[in-house]
């Protein structure tokens, strides 16, 4: 099991390069990071790692992690962690931001995809400091 005051995050992205480079980012601020590409991966992982920070690509294949933003809020006695959400039209994004406030969780960060390494990086910077 993670620490408990570790920063921890946990990125859904259907892509798993895009996945991969976020955790060489995260990780190298310091934040302990998994990346999964699927939604049955992301629970799983979600229920055991204990995530600070999610970081949710809306727009992947299928159903996007849309779903996921209202399973997280479900999730029984585990604190909300902090919402990045990235997508490649800003529409979605903001419609995504407004279902993840409505249900009680705090987004940090929207990203347009796709993002350059060093706005990634000042992101998951700015995710940790964000309290």
């Amino acid at each position: 099991m993670a620490a408990t005051n570790a920063q921890r995050l946990l990125i859904i992205d259907d892509e798993p390069d895009i996945g991969a480079r976020v955790v060489a980012i995260a990780t190298g601020l310091g934040i302990e990071a998994r990346a999964v590409s699927n939604q049955y991966e992301f629970k799983y992982v979600y229920n055991f790692f204990k995530p600070t920070i999610v970081c949710l690509d809306v727009e992947m294949t299928g159903a996007g992690a849309i779903p996921l933003i209202t399973w997280i809020k479900d999730v029984p006695a585990t604190p909300s962690p902090k919402v990045i959400l990235t997508a490649e039209r800003p529409e979605i994004l903001r419609t995504a931001k407004s279902l993840a406030e409505y249900v009680g969780l705090t987004v940090v960060a929207l990203v347009e995809t796709p993002a350059a390494p060093e706005a990634l990086h000042e992101v998951l910077a700015s995710a940790v400091l964000e309290r």
